[in-house]
């Protein structure tokens, strides 16, 4: 190639090179890093949503607040209250003779008022037991019953203190009622319980009566005896001793009481709860003892023997002479100062039917202490004192309802 050609070579490139050359800019310097932004605030962990209530949970409270109302049946039987009406006189071994008790349905009763906020609620409770029980004892011609509680003189058919029959009548009954402030104790996922505090009032009303027969008064020389006309031989059968006793209490004071219920399951729990009080109340007593006795003359009691002997040997006159007089002995107490306990415990299961109505099975047991007195007088012109208790325990099945 020519000279002339290698420089036209050369002046093409150098053409070509420069504007390329022109294109490629020089690296700029780096700037100095910007200030980092200020970090903004962490954001809140989502709240997670609200647990919705479930078809067996206790619908919520409503402004003004919310109602349960709980009903139970039981047939409470009697504790600590059987009465002795006489003694028996076995040869091998004498016993008390006792008037049992029974068991009756009965109803009880709780309306609790939910204030608003879940601040407490007040419950209204209300129980009523009663015992009505009758027994006939009778051994016509043994007369092995000992009058143990009629008044010391003159007592049975001949003023031996026996009785060849028996019969007796008693009358025991109880009602409570509690005003109380409830409130939430503590609460987890297996149990909560609910403390409750305030005014309680109990009456226990008790009645005994017992009537001791001369079934068969033996009577010479047969039964009945023979009298001259126009003597009615009946009057001479022997009139019945008759004791009459009550005793009936009243009084107020404070109380308090513990409820837990332990969750098994979502509809079923098991309840249970204790409940104390102390009271102070007033009591009225009365007692009457009525006796009698064979007399010829007023006022004279004739032994068995110059009664036989009349009967069989008198005159007409003389058996015409022959009546019973009675024999009064009679105390009255009235607004006596007694201190008095209560004790309530239950034990049981509680099933969730629906969305606010439960249904509960428990054993309950009720007991008041010192709530009776009895005032007996006795031979030597003072009076013997008793106190005595009551004790209620039967099977509940009761509902409730939330509202």
């Amino acid at each position: 190639m020519s000279l002339k050609h290698w420089w036209l070579a050369l002046v093409c490139g150098v053409a070509l090179a420069l504007p390329a050359a022109a294109q490629v800019e020089p690296e700029p310097e780096q700037p100095p890093p910007a200030p980092a932004p200020p970090e903004a605030p962490a954001a809140e962990p989502e709240k997670a949503p609200a647990k919705k209530a479930t078809s067996l949970e206790d619908p919520p409270l409503h402004r003004w607040g919310g109602w349960t109302i709980s009903g139970a049946a039981w047939s409470p039987e009697l504790l600590g209250a059987d009465e002795e009406v006489a003694v028996v006189n076995d040869p091998e071994i004498p016993h008390p003779l006792m008037l049992g008790t029974g068991s009756h349905i009965r109803e009880s009763w709780r309306v609790a008022y939910h204030l608003p906020k879940g601040i407490g609620s007040v419950v209204f409770g209300y129980d009523s037991m009663e015992d009505e029980e009758r027994a006939e004892n009778a051994l016509p011609g043994v007369f092995v019953f000992v009058e143990s509680r009629a008044f010391p003189a003159f007592r049975g058919a001949f003023d031996d203190d026996l009785a060849d029959g028996v019969s007796s009548g008693a009358r025991r009954k109880t009602r409570e009622m509690r005003i109380e402030f409830a409130g939430r104790a503590f609460e987890t996922k297996l149990a909560r319980g609910t403390w409750s505090a305030g005014y309680r009032s109990v009456d226990h009303n008790r009645a005994v009566e017992i009537h001791y027969l001369g079934i068969v008064p033996n009577l010479p020389p047969v039964i009945p005896p023979q009298v001259p006309n126009p003597i009615d031989p009946a009057v001479f059968a022997p009139q019945p001793d008759i004791v009459r006793e009550k005793s009936d209490f009243s009084g107020s004071g404070i109380g308090g009481g513990l409820d837990v219920e332990f969750i098994l399951h979502p509809r079923v729990s098991v309840i249970s709860g204790l409940s104390v009080g102390v009271l102070r109340g007033k009591v009225d007593t009365q007692y009457t003892s009525r006796a009698s006795f064979y007399a010829s003359t007023p006022g004279v009691p004739l032994t068995r023997e110059e009664l036989f002997d009349i009967l069989e040997n008198g005159t007409g006159d003389e058996v015409a002479l022959v009546h019973q007089e009675s024999v009064l002995h009679a105390i009255r107490t009235t607004s006596e100062s007694l201190p008095a306990q209560t004790f309530d415990a239950y034990a049981g299961v509680q099933v969730s039917i629906f969305r606010g109505f439960k249904a509960f099975a428990t054993l309950r047991e009720a007991y008041y202490q010192n709530v009776a007195l009895y005032v007996v007088p006795n031979a030597s012109k003072g009076n013997d004192r008793t106190k005595h208790s009551a004790g209620y325990e039967g099977y509940q099945l009761g509902v409730s309802w939330r509202f």
